[in-house]
């Protein structure tokens, strides 16, 4: 594993770590909701992953007082995060797919080696095998 500077990570005790995983600089991950990463990913700098939101519904309450939610999330083997990727609670990532820089990531993705991209996050190719 590889874990580079300024990378923050909360809740490390709800993550799940795969072998020979890279974590680039200025990464933020917040596994409190359930995280797992297989193995050989490489997670892009600035990438964030968060298994948690604020809960917005109740408009008779201000949102800060309404708590927050949890979704687990899983990335499976051989993952490539590009740049910036944002990676929100309730995605599952299928092995071998490619994140292009930029992307928000919303909902699962089980087709393998696929390459996903853009705001939201949809599949926009996939790998040769």
């Amino acid at each position: 594993m590889r874990i580079y500077d300024a990378v923050v990570i909360k809740y490390p005790d709800a993550i799940e770590l795969g072998d020979n995983v890279t974590i680039n600089q200025f990464c933020y991950i917040a596994g409190l909701g359930g995280l797992s990463i297989g193995n050989d990913v490489m997670i892009g700098a600035g990438s964030k992953i968060a298994t948690s939101k604020h809960n917005y519904e109740n408009t008779n309450k201000p949102m800060s007082q309404q708590g927050i939610s949890t979704s687990p999330i899983n990335i499976a083997s051989d993952v490539w995060f590009g740049f910036n990727v944002v990676v929100l609670g309730g995605s599952k990532i299928a092995q071998g797919s490619i994140l292009a820089a930029n992307a928000v990531i919303t909902q699962p993705f089980e087709e393998p080696y696929s390459i996903i991209g853009g705001v939201p996050g949809k599949m926009i190719g996939k790998r040769n095998n």
